[in-house]
Protein backbone atom coordinates (compact mmCIF):
# COMPACT_ATOMS: atom_id res chain seq x y z
CA UNK A 1 0.00 0.00 0.00
CA UNK A 2 2.86 2.41 0.77
CA UNK A 3 4.30 1.71 -2.67
CA UNK A 4 1.01 2.80 -4.22
CA UNK A 5 0.69 5.91 -2.08
CA UNK A 6 4.25 7.02 -2.84
CA UNK A 7 3.35 7.26 -6.52
CA UNK A 8 2.03 10.82 -5.96
CA UNK A 9 5.66 11.98 -5.52
CA UNK A 10 6.93 12.96 -8.95
CA UNK A 11 10.53 13.25 -7.74
CA UNK A 12 12.66 12.30 -4.77
CA UNK A 13 11.20 12.83 -1.31
CA UNK A 14 12.24 12.87 2.33
CA UNK A 15 11.07 10.66 5.17
CA UNK A 16 9.17 13.59 6.68
CA UNK A 17 7.27 14.17 3.43
CA UNK A 18 6.40 10.48 3.14
CA UNK A 19 5.10 10.44 6.69
CA UNK A 20 2.92 13.52 6.19
CA UNK A 21 1.45 12.38 2.88
CA UNK A 22 1.21 8.60 3.29
CA UNK A 23 0.71 8.04 7.03
CA UNK A 24 -3.03 7.52 7.31
CA UNK A 25 -5.22 4.52 7.95
CA UNK A 26 -4.24 1.73 7.92
CA UNK A 27 -0.57 2.89 7.91
CA UNK A 28 0.76 4.63 11.00
CA UNK A 29 3.41 7.33 11.01
CA UNK A 30 5.85 5.17 12.98
CA UNK A 31 5.61 2.40 10.38
CA UNK A 32 6.69 4.50 7.41
CA UNK A 33 10.45 4.42 8.10
CA UNK A 34 10.59 0.61 8.31
CA UNK A 35 8.37 0.19 5.26
CA UNK A 36 10.59 2.54 3.24
CA UNK A 37 13.65 0.54 4.26
CA UNK A 38 11.91 -2.62 3.08
CA UNK A 39 11.11 -1.07 -0.31
CA UNK A 40 14.76 -0.01 -0.64
CA UNK A 41 15.88 -3.55 0.15
CA UNK A 42 13.59 -4.89 -2.59
CA UNK A 43 14.98 -2.30 -5.06
CA UNK A 44 11.59 -0.65 -5.43
CA UNK A 45 13.07 2.56 -4.03
CA UNK A 46 16.48 4.15 -4.51
CA UNK A 47 17.96 5.91 -1.49
CA UNK A 48 20.24 8.89 -2.15
CA UNK A 49 22.37 10.69 0.42
CA UNK A 50 22.49 14.48 0.28
CA UNK A 51 24.10 17.07 2.55
CA UNK A 52 20.67 17.88 4.00
CA UNK A 53 19.77 14.22 4.61
CA UNK A 54 18.61 11.09 2.84
CA UNK A 55 15.94 11.09 0.16
CA UNK A 56 14.22 8.29 -1.72
CA UNK A 57 13.05 8.10 -5.31
CA UNK A 58 11.34 5.68 -7.63
CA UNK A 59 12.06 4.70 -11.19
CA UNK A 60 9.37 5.94 -13.57
CA UNK A 61 8.15 2.43 -14.39
CA UNK A 62 7.94 1.50 -10.71
CA UNK A 63 6.06 4.72 -9.95
CA UNK A 64 3.64 4.15 -12.84
CA UNK A 65 2.86 0.66 -11.57
CA UNK A 66 2.27 2.04 -8.07
CA UNK A 67 -0.03 4.69 -9.52
CA UNK A 68 -2.10 1.97 -11.21
CA UNK A 69 -2.51 0.17 -7.89
CA UNK A 70 -3.46 3.46 -6.24
CA UNK A 71 -6.30 3.89 -8.74
CA UNK A 72 -7.47 0.33 -8.14
CA UNK A 73 -7.50 0.99 -4.40
CA UNK A 74 -9.69 4.03 -4.98
CA UNK A 75 -7.28 6.37 -3.19
CA UNK A 76 -5.96 8.39 -6.11
CA UNK A 77 -8.03 11.54 -5.45
CA UNK A 78 -7.56 11.49 -1.68
CA UNK A 79 -3.83 10.88 -1.97
CA UNK A 80 -3.40 13.72 -4.47
CA UNK A 81 -5.31 16.00 -2.10
CA UNK A 82 -2.97 15.08 0.75
CA UNK A 83 0.02 15.75 -1.49
CA UNK A 84 -1.44 19.13 -2.48
CA UNK A 85 -2.05 20.01 1.18
CA UNK A 86 1.57 19.13 1.97
CA UNK A 87 2.79 21.37 -0.87
CA UNK A 88 0.56 24.22 0.35
CA UNK A 89 1.94 23.92 3.90
CA UNK A 90 5.47 23.86 2.47
CA UNK A 91 4.79 27.02 0.41
CA UNK A 92 3.27 28.87 3.37
CA UNK A 93 6.27 28.02 5.54
CA UNK A 94 8.61 29.26 2.82
CA UNK A 95 6.61 32.48 2.48
CA UNK A 96 6.97 33.14 6.22
CA UNK A 97 10.68 32.26 6.31
CA UNK A 98 11.48 34.34 3.22
CA UNK A 99 11.52 37.44 5.43
CA UNK A 100 14.46 36.69 7.66
CA UNK A 101 17.85 35.00 7.83
CA UNK A 102 16.57 31.76 6.29
CA UNK A 103 16.21 33.02 2.72
CA UNK A 104 19.03 30.88 1.36
CA UNK A 105 17.57 27.79 3.04
CA UNK A 106 14.14 28.60 1.60
CA UNK A 107 15.63 28.90 -1.88
CA UNK A 108 17.44 25.56 -1.66
CA UNK A 109 14.49 23.71 -0.16
CA UNK A 110 12.11 25.14 -2.78
CA UNK A 111 14.45 24.08 -5.56
CA UNK A 112 14.63 20.64 -3.98
CA UNK A 113 10.83 20.29 -3.98
CA UNK A 114 10.45 22.00 -7.36
CA UNK A 115 9.11 18.88 -9.10
CA UNK A 116 6.50 18.25 -6.39
CA UNK A 117 5.26 21.83 -6.46
CA UNK A 118 4.75 21.76 -10.23
CA UNK A 119 3.14 18.33 -10.08
CA UNK A 120 0.70 19.51 -7.40
CA UNK A 121 -0.17 22.63 -9.41
CA UNK A 122 -0.82 20.64 -12.56
CA UNK A 123 -2.91 18.07 -10.73
CA UNK A 124 -5.01 20.67 -8.90
CA UNK A 125 -5.65 22.83 -11.96
CA UNK A 126 -6.60 19.77 -14.01
CA UNK A 127 -8.98 18.27 -11.45
CA UNK A 128 -12.54 19.64 -11.22
CA UNK A 129 -13.18 21.10 -7.79
CA UNK A 130 -9.48 21.61 -7.00
CA UNK A 131 -8.91 24.75 -9.09
CA UNK A 132 -9.11 27.18 -6.15
CA UNK A 133 -6.61 25.08 -4.18
CA UNK A 134 -4.25 25.33 -7.14
CA UNK A 135 -4.83 29.08 -7.31
CA UNK A 136 -3.99 29.39 -3.62
CA UNK A 137 -0.74 27.47 -4.10
CA UNK A 138 0.30 29.51 -7.15
CA UNK A 139 -0.30 32.77 -5.28
CA UNK A 140 1.52 31.63 -2.15
CA UNK A 141 4.60 30.81 -4.22
CA UNK A 142 5.10 34.46 -5.27
CA UNK A 143 8.43 34.49 -3.39
CA UNK A 144 9.59 31.51 -5.46
CA UNK A 145 8.62 33.07 -8.78
CA UNK A 146 10.08 36.50 -7.96
CA UNK A 147 12.90 35.89 -5.50
CA UNK A 148 14.31 32.72 -7.05
CA UNK A 149 14.22 33.73 -10.70
CA UNK A 150 11.33 31.63 -12.05
CA UNK A 151 9.44 34.43 -13.76
CA UNK A 152 8.38 32.44 -16.82
CA UNK A 153 7.18 29.48 -14.76
CA UNK A 154 5.41 31.74 -12.31
CA UNK A 155 3.62 33.63 -15.06
CA UNK A 156 2.48 30.35 -16.63
CA UNK A 157 1.04 28.88 -13.42
CA UNK A 158 -0.54 32.14 -12.26
CA UNK A 159 -2.20 32.78 -15.63
CA UNK A 160 -3.45 29.22 -15.76
CA UNK A 161 -4.75 29.36 -12.19
CA UNK A 162 -6.57 32.66 -12.75
CA UNK A 163 -8.22 31.23 -15.86
CA UNK A 164 -9.29 28.07 -14.01
CA UNK A 165 -10.68 29.71 -10.84
CA UNK A 166 -12.79 32.78 -11.55
CA UNK A 167 -14.65 33.12 -8.24
CA UNK A 168 -13.81 36.33 -6.37
CA UNK A 169 -11.85 35.33 -3.26
CA UNK A 170 -8.84 36.69 -1.35
CA UNK A 171 -6.75 33.96 -2.97
CA UNK A 172 -7.69 35.24 -6.41
CA UNK A 173 -6.73 38.79 -5.46
CA UNK A 174 -3.38 37.57 -4.18
CA UNK A 175 -2.78 35.75 -7.46
CA UNK A 176 -3.74 38.94 -9.35
CA UNK A 177 -1.20 41.19 -7.66
CA UNK A 178 1.35 38.37 -7.79
CA UNK A 179 0.84 38.09 -11.55
CA UNK A 180 1.17 41.85 -11.86
CA UNK A 181 4.43 41.69 -9.92
CA UNK A 182 5.83 39.01 -12.24
CA UNK A 183 4.63 40.89 -15.32
CA UNK A 184 6.51 44.00 -14.18
CA UNK A 185 9.73 42.04 -13.93
CA UNK A 186 9.12 40.61 -17.39
CA UNK A 187 8.73 44.12 -18.80
CA UNK A 188 5.03 43.62 -19.55
CA UNK A 189 3.88 46.86 -17.93
CA UNK A 190 0.57 47.14 -19.79
CA UNK A 191 -0.65 43.76 -18.56
CA UNK A 192 0.70 44.49 -15.09
CA UNK A 193 -1.25 47.75 -14.81
CA UNK A 194 -4.43 46.08 -16.05
CA UNK A 195 -4.19 43.27 -13.50
CA UNK A 196 -3.24 45.54 -10.61
CA UNK A 197 -6.10 47.95 -11.30
CA UNK A 198 -8.47 44.99 -11.54
CA UNK A 199 -7.11 43.72 -8.23
CA UNK A 200 -7.71 47.08 -6.53
CA UNK A 201 -11.25 47.34 -7.88
CA UNK A 202 -12.16 43.84 -6.74
CA UNK A 203 -10.44 44.34 -3.38
CA UNK A 204 -12.77 47.26 -2.69
CA UNK A 205 -15.75 45.00 -3.45
CA UNK A 206 -14.86 42.45 -0.75
CA UNK A 207 -13.03 44.83 1.63
CA UNK A 208 -9.65 43.13 1.22
CA UNK A 209 -7.35 45.89 2.49
CA UNK A 210 -4.22 43.77 2.18
CA UNK A 211 -4.76 43.02 -1.51
CA UNK A 212 -5.50 46.70 -2.15
CA UNK A 213 -2.23 47.70 -0.46
CA UNK A 214 -0.16 45.16 -2.40
CA UNK A 215 -1.73 46.17 -5.73
CA UNK A 216 -1.15 49.86 -4.97
CA UNK A 217 2.46 49.10 -4.12
CA UNK A 218 3.03 47.35 -7.46
CA UNK A 219 1.36 50.16 -9.38
CA UNK A 220 4.03 52.37 -7.88
CA UNK A 221 6.63 50.04 -9.38
CA UNK A 222 5.15 50.41 -12.85
CA UNK A 223 5.20 54.19 -12.48
CA UNK A 224 8.82 54.03 -11.31
CA UNK A 225 10.06 52.18 -14.39
CA UNK A 226 8.18 54.64 -16.59
CA UNK A 227 10.08 57.54 -15.02
CA UNK A 228 6.87 58.86 -13.43
CA UNK A 229 8.66 59.40 -10.14
CA UNK A 230 6.14 61.71 -8.50
CA UNK A 231 3.31 59.30 -9.29
CA UNK A 232 5.36 56.38 -7.98
CA UNK A 233 6.06 58.29 -4.75
CA UNK A 234 2.34 58.76 -4.11
CA UNK A 235 1.60 55.08 -4.72
CA UNK A 236 4.41 53.96 -2.41
CA UNK A 237 3.39 56.34 0.37
CA UNK A 238 -0.24 55.17 0.14
CA UNK A 239 0.81 51.52 0.19
CA UNK A 240 3.13 52.01 3.17
CA UNK A 241 0.40 53.78 5.11
CA UNK A 242 -1.96 50.86 4.48
CA UNK A 243 0.75 48.34 5.36
CA UNK A 244 1.28 50.14 8.66
CA UNK A 245 -2.45 50.17 9.41
CA UNK A 246 -2.61 46.42 8.76
CA UNK A 247 0.52 45.67 10.78
CA UNK A 248 2.19 44.08 7.76
CA UNK A 249 5.96 43.60 7.81
CA UNK A 250 7.59 41.34 5.26
CA UNK A 251 9.84 41.50 2.22
CA UNK A 252 7.18 43.28 0.15
CA UNK A 253 6.75 46.00 2.76
CA UNK A 254 10.51 46.39 2.99
CA UNK A 255 10.80 46.71 -0.78
CA UNK A 256 8.11 49.41 -0.77
CA UNK A 257 10.36 51.47 1.51
CA UNK A 258 13.36 50.93 -0.73
CA UNK A 259 11.41 51.79 -3.87
CA UNK A 260 10.13 54.94 -2.19
CA UNK A 261 13.75 55.85 -1.56
CA UNK A 262 14.48 55.24 -5.24
CA UNK A 263 11.66 57.58 -6.21
CA UNK A 264 13.15 60.25 -3.95
CA UNK A 265 16.65 59.68 -5.35
CA UNK A 266 15.54 59.86 -8.99
CA UNK A 267 13.76 63.14 -8.22
CA UNK A 268 16.97 64.54 -6.76
CA UNK A 269 15.84 64.41 -3.11
CA UNK A 270 18.88 62.46 -1.99
CA UNK A 271 18.62 63.39 1.69
CA UNK A 272 15.18 61.81 2.01
CA UNK A 273 16.31 58.81 -0.02
CA UNK A 274 19.18 58.16 2.39
CA UNK A 275 16.90 58.68 5.41
CA UNK A 276 14.34 56.14 4.18
CA UNK A 277 17.08 53.67 3.26
CA UNK A 278 18.67 53.91 6.68
CA UNK A 279 15.32 53.00 8.23
CA UNK A 280 14.98 50.07 5.84
CA UNK A 281 18.52 48.97 6.60
CA UNK A 282 17.76 48.94 10.32
CA UNK A 283 14.78 46.65 9.65
CA UNK A 284 17.02 44.36 7.60
CA UNK A 285 19.60 44.15 10.37
CA UNK A 286 16.98 43.44 13.03
CA UNK A 287 15.27 40.66 11.07
CA UNK A 288 18.28 39.24 9.26
CA UNK A 289 16.82 40.13 5.87
CA UNK A 290 19.42 39.78 3.10
CA UNK A 291 17.46 39.99 -0.14
CA UNK A 292 16.12 43.47 0.54
CA UNK A 293 19.35 44.66 2.16
CA UNK A 294 21.18 44.29 -1.15
CA UNK A 295 18.86 46.88 -2.67
CA UNK A 296 19.20 49.14 0.36
CA UNK A 297 22.97 49.18 -0.15
CA UNK A 298 22.46 49.92 -3.83
CA UNK A 299 20.40 53.04 -3.17
CA UNK A 300 22.72 54.16 -0.37
CA UNK A 301 25.59 53.93 -2.85
CA UNK A 302 23.65 55.61 -5.65
CA UNK A 303 22.75 58.69 -3.60
CA UNK A 304 26.29 60.00 -2.95
CA UNK A 305 27.52 58.74 -6.32
CA UNK A 306 24.97 60.84 -8.21
CA UNK A 307 25.77 63.93 -6.14
CA UNK A 308 28.94 65.95 -6.89
CA UNK A 309 31.70 65.23 -4.40
CA UNK A 310 32.14 68.87 -3.46
CA UNK A 311 28.46 69.25 -2.53
CA UNK A 312 27.74 65.77 -1.20
CA UNK A 313 26.47 66.00 2.37
CA UNK A 314 28.47 64.27 5.06
CA UNK A 315 25.54 61.98 5.81
CA UNK A 316 25.62 60.69 2.25
CA UNK A 317 29.36 60.11 2.32
CA UNK A 318 29.15 58.19 5.57
CA UNK A 319 26.20 56.20 4.21
CA UNK A 320 28.19 55.29 1.13
CA UNK A 321 31.18 54.25 3.22
CA UNK A 322 28.98 52.12 5.45
CA UNK A 323 27.20 50.61 2.47
CA UNK A 324 30.40 49.55 0.68
CA UNK A 325 31.63 46.07 1.68
CA UNK A 326 35.29 46.05 2.84
CA UNK A 327 36.40 43.89 -0.10
CA UNK A 328 35.22 46.55 -2.60
CA UNK A 329 36.48 49.70 -0.90
CA UNK A 330 38.94 51.53 -3.10
CA UNK A 331 37.80 49.68 -6.23
CA UNK A 332 35.72 50.96 -9.12
CA UNK A 333 32.14 49.73 -9.14
CA UNK A 334 29.68 48.92 -11.91
CA UNK A 335 26.39 49.94 -10.42
CA UNK A 336 24.50 50.25 -13.67
CA UNK A 337 25.31 46.94 -15.30
CA UNK A 338 24.27 44.20 -12.95
CA UNK A 339 21.61 45.56 -10.62
CA UNK A 340 18.06 44.53 -11.36
CA UNK A 341 15.55 45.69 -8.80
CA UNK A 342 12.73 43.19 -8.29
CA UNK A 343 10.10 45.82 -8.78
CA UNK A 344 11.79 48.39 -10.98
CA UNK A 345 13.76 46.19 -13.37
CA UNK A 346 16.47 48.13 -15.22
CA UNK A 347 15.46 51.64 -14.33
CA UNK A 348 16.05 54.00 -17.23
CA UNK A 349 17.10 56.92 -15.05
CA UNK A 350 19.80 54.78 -13.44
CA UNK A 351 21.05 53.51 -16.77
CA UNK A 352 21.29 57.02 -18.18
CA UNK A 353 23.43 58.29 -15.31
CA UNK A 354 25.55 55.36 -14.23
CA UNK A 355 28.70 53.98 -15.90
CA UNK A 356 28.45 50.72 -17.87
CA UNK A 357 29.61 47.50 -16.29
CA UNK A 358 32.16 46.63 -19.02
CA UNK A 359 34.44 49.41 -17.73
CA UNK A 360 35.25 47.22 -14.75
CA UNK A 361 36.13 44.28 -16.93
CA UNK A 362 38.43 46.49 -19.01
CA UNK A 363 40.15 48.05 -16.00
CA UNK A 364 41.09 44.76 -14.31
CA UNK A 365 44.68 43.81 -15.07
CA UNK A 366 44.97 40.01 -15.09
CA UNK A 367 48.76 40.07 -15.22
CA UNK A 368 49.21 42.02 -12.00
CA UNK A 369 45.82 41.23 -10.38
CA UNK A 370 45.29 44.88 -9.54
CA UNK A 371 42.54 47.47 -9.92
CA UNK A 372 44.09 50.53 -11.62
CA UNK A 373 42.45 53.90 -11.21
CA UNK A 374 39.96 55.22 -13.75
CA UNK A 375 42.33 58.06 -14.69
CA UNK A 376 45.11 55.63 -15.56
CA UNK A 377 43.70 52.51 -17.19
CA UNK A 378 45.94 49.53 -17.47
CA UNK A 379 47.97 48.97 -20.61
CA UNK A 380 46.24 45.67 -21.15
CA UNK A 381 42.90 47.42 -21.36
CA UNK A 382 44.01 49.69 -24.22
CA UNK A 383 44.66 46.83 -26.62
CA UNK A 384 41.86 45.26 -28.61
CA UNK A 385 41.03 41.88 -27.17
CA UNK A 386 38.63 39.09 -28.08
CA UNK A 387 36.29 40.42 -25.36
CA UNK A 388 36.25 43.89 -26.97
CA UNK A 389 35.80 42.39 -30.41
CA UNK A 390 32.86 40.34 -29.21
CA UNK A 391 31.23 43.43 -27.70
CA UNK A 392 31.65 45.45 -30.90
CA UNK A 393 30.40 42.60 -33.03
CA UNK A 394 27.34 42.03 -30.83
CA UNK A 395 26.40 45.70 -31.06
CA UNK A 396 27.00 45.98 -34.80
CA UNK A 397 25.29 42.88 -36.11
CA UNK A 398 23.18 40.02 -34.79
CA UNK A 399 24.65 36.57 -34.37
CA UNK A 400 23.94 34.40 -37.41
CA UNK A 401 23.88 30.63 -37.52
CA UNK A 402 26.26 29.08 -40.07
CA UNK A 403 24.65 27.94 -43.31
CA UNK A 404 24.43 24.24 -43.99
CA UNK A 405 27.56 23.15 -45.85
CA UNK A 406 29.25 26.51 -45.32
CA UNK A 407 32.97 26.35 -44.51
CA UNK A 408 34.45 29.43 -42.81
CA UNK A 409 37.40 31.16 -44.39
CA UNK A 410 40.61 29.32 -43.58
CA UNK A 411 38.82 26.25 -42.27
CA UNK A 412 39.35 24.27 -45.47
CA UNK A 413 43.10 24.64 -45.36
CA UNK A 414 43.17 23.76 -41.69
CA UNK A 415 41.09 20.67 -42.38
CA UNK A 416 43.40 19.67 -45.22
CA UNK A 417 46.49 20.14 -43.07
CA UNK A 418 44.92 18.05 -40.33
CA UNK A 419 44.17 15.26 -42.81
CA UNK A 420 47.73 15.42 -44.15
CA UNK A 421 49.18 15.20 -40.67
CA UNK A 422 46.92 12.28 -39.81
CA UNK A 423 47.86 10.43 -43.00
CA UNK A 424 51.57 11.01 -42.34
CA UNK A 425 51.21 9.71 -38.81
CA UNK A 426 49.55 6.53 -40.05
CA UNK A 427 52.29 5.96 -42.62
Amino acid sequence: MLWARLSVFAGDFSLDAAQQVCAHSPLGETEIADLLAGLVTKSLLVRDKWPDGERCRQLDTVRAYGGEWLRRLGEEQSQQSRHLAWCQAFAEQGERDWFGPGQAAVFHSARREHTHLFSALDSALSTPGQEEAGLRLAGTLWFYWVGCGLLGDGRYWLDRALAAASRLTPDRLKALWGTGYVAILQGDSAVAVSMLEDCRAQALRIDDDAAYAYATHRLGCTALIRDEHDVAQKYFETALARYAALGELNSNVLMARIELAMAFAFQGDLERAVEVCQQARHICDVHGERWGKAYVLYVLSFAPWSCPSNSSPCSMRSAAAAATPPCFKGRPTASGGGSVFPSSALHTSTLRTMPPAPSVARSWDRRTSTWPSRAAPSSASTKPSPWHWTQRRSRAEPCQAPRRGHVPSGAASSRTNWKDRTRSARL
